[in-house]
Parts: C-alpha cells; structure tokens; sequence
C-alpha cells in the first residue's frame, strides 16, 4: 500500500522538521528497521477503520500522523492514547479501540467545522481554532492530508 508507506515517511518529516533522506544512512537504517513496519503497520488499520465506516481515508491517516507518528503505543503526557491520541472517557463507540474512536472523532469534527476549526478542536477540544489554540497543529494536519491526496492524485503536490 503506497499511501501507507508514505504517510510513514511523512511521520518522520512532520515530527524531525525534516526528512529522512536528510538523515545519515545508519540514522535511516535504524529508522526503517524499528519505526517504518510499525507506523506501515497501523497506517492500514487506520486506513480499514475509515473505509469501513465511511470516513475521509486521507484525513484520518493524516491526523494520525501528526499525533503520533503513526505509533500504536504512544501516550500523551496527559493520558491520551494510540495514534489518534484519544482518551477512553471521549470515545466515540463505545468499548472500541481507541484508535477507531479517534477516526471517527477526527471525521466528524471536519464534517461540522471544516478543515482547519475541525483540526485545531481535535487537537486543543471546544475551545481550537485555526486563528487561536490549535492553529498550528491544524495547519500540519492539512499539509499532511494535501500530500496524501497529492500522492493520490499523480501529482506530487507538496
């Protein structure tokens, strides 16, 4: 799945500020052997989760990148868990994943916020805009969701 292998890159620029080819070789050697299976990996979870409840695929895959890196096992210095990044007491389904509850929460912001306000509200809750708190993580979320679709697309948009 190419999509997934290039929001695991996209992983690594988006939290390195740079990307890996810029790396030394023994950087990138030891970059693809402990994190590229694994953001691959939960990559096309996320992609499954959203393509089975009808979610925006690239959105999805593009805040998991920014929240996470892609990494299942993250949690936040505030409790926040999976790549989504959410917390049980917010779940959106339930007794599901976490991981899922974050998809739909990240879809649903978007369909009554836009792109932007819909972002910076996942990230910093009612109070995210994309003007105020939140703003930039919004702008990071929509520059990763642009290459996905770019990708996509046959464009090559960066």
């Amino acid at each position: 799945m190419h999509l997934c292998l290039l929001a695991a890159f996209l992983s690594f620029e988006v939290h390195a500020d740079k990307s890996v080819t810029e790396q030394s070789s023994t950087y990138q050697t030891k970059w693809a052997l402990n994190s590229l299976g694994r953001s691959v990996a939960e990559c096309t979870l996320l992609y499954r989760i959203a393509k089975r409840r009808g979610l925006d695929v690239h959105w999805v895959i593009a805040t998991g990148v920014v929240e996470s890196g892609l990494n299942p096992d993250k949690v936040s210095s505030k409790g926040a868990r999976s790549s989504m990044q959410t917390y049980r007491k917010y779940s959106a389904c339930g007794d599901c994943h976490l991981r899922e509850s974050g998809a739909m929460i990240a879809d649903w912001l978007v369909r009554d916020y836009g792109h932007c306000d819909g972002a910076a509200r996942y990230n910093a809750g009612p109070r995210g805009s994309c003007e105020g708190v939140g703003g930039d993580y919004a702008r990071r979320v929509i520059r990763t969701y642009l290459k996905l679709i770019g990708h996509e697309l046959g464009s090559g948009c960066n």
